[in-house]
């Protein structure tokens, strides 16, 4: 995560945080099959943005080697 000031404002890394988290909680929130808290699965090397609760989340799991998860997906798509 980007902390020096000089390149991101405190400012401006906030709001945008602010909106991805906004973004996953509505993106979980509408592959919901039922009502209550999900299990939700953190992949790639974008997992690490998101910190603290999710709402409409019970479990967040971050399985081993989940920063390659992404790259193993593609992978695996693309092989015949």
């Amino acid at each position: 995560m980007v902390t020096d000031e000089t390149i991101v404002p405190k400012a401006i890394k906030e709001v945008g945080l602010a909106e991805i988290l906004r973004a996953l909680e509505e993106a979980i929130d509408f592959v919901k099959t039922k009502q209550g808290d999900a299990k939700v699965i953190l992949v790639g090397g974008g997992n690490i943005i998101i910190q603290g609760k999710i709402a409409g989340v019970g479990e967040v799991i971050r399985p081993e080697y989940l920063e390659v998860a992404n790259a193993v997906g593609a992978a695996v798509r693309r092989s015949p």
